[in-house]
């Protein structure tokens, strides 16, 4: 999908709220050519994998659409805005607006000191963790079940990324990092229809499943795969309780 994208300065109020996020950041052409290379590849990675896993078990993975967007965009979901990354059940689809995603990146670079494309991957890899919950019709009766299966399955698909040599030093921070910046607010609560959880507990989740592979995501998931628990050692953050 080709769009012609024009940029000044992106208000904050674009953004998620953090440090960094405070001041106006400047992004260029260059910078969203950057992100969309990164998440691309991202992108074939992480479907070609759950193909695999899919098939393993004997089940088909109907490949989710990447569409992106800037402004907004019509779904099969209706309306997708700016400032937002979505999976939508209806036709299948990612969408991600590309100011988002590249404003993500380039935060997490200055916070990090590195060149953040991991951010955005992470939310791709969220993204398309509702995909596999969906396909396989996965049912909670909090949004913030969902939203903490896709976080675990964001996790579980990093880890093979890892296995396969594609995670460089620091993209596994990045993530961490960008998770803790889509944290709610403390006194949301998980009744609340919008929520995804707070930031610890969004990387908690993320680590789980990247230490522990999709059936210590959701025990019926790992169970239609027919997957075991991936053979990593446990990693471990400053501030981070996985509570083994």
């Amino acid at each position: 999908m080709k769009t012609k994208i024009q940029f000044a300065m992106i208000p904050a109020a674009m953004l998620l709220a953090s440090s960094v996020a405070q001041a106006e950041m400047t992004l260029t052409q260059n910078d969203v050519n950057q992100m969309k290379y990164k998440v691309d590849m991202a992108a074939k990675f992480f479907q070609a994998t759950w193909r695999d896993v899919f098939s393993q078990a004997g089940k088909s993975f109907p490949t989710p659409r990447m569409v992106a967007f800037q402004n907004q965009v019509e779904s099969g979901c209706g309306t997708m805005k700016s400032g937002n990354a979505s999976y939508c059940r209806a036709d299948n689809t990612i969408y991600y607006d590309v100011v988002f995603l590249t404003a993500e990146m380039k935060a997490t670079a200055a916070a990090r000191g590195t060149d953040g494309d991991y951010a955005p991957i992470v939310i791709l890899a969220h993204e398309m963790g509702h995909g596999v919950a969906h396909l396989l019709d996965t049912r909670f009766a909090l949004r913030y079940s969902h939203e903490r299966l896709a976080d675990c399955l964001a996790g579980v698909v990093t880890w093979y990324a890892k296995r396969a040599g594609n995670l460089e030093t620091g993209d596994l921070e990045e993530g961490l990092y960008e998770l803790s910046r889509g944290g709610d607010d403390p006194d949301t609560s998980i009744l609340n229809p919008r929520a995804h959880g707070p930031a610890k507990a969004r990387q908690e989740a993320f680590l789980l499943g990247y230490n522990s592979g999709i059936s210590a995501c959701n025990a019926e998931i790992g169970k239609a795969l027919a997957v075991n628990a991936p053979a990593t050692r446990p990693v471990s953050f400053p501030g981070i309780n996985l509570g083994r």
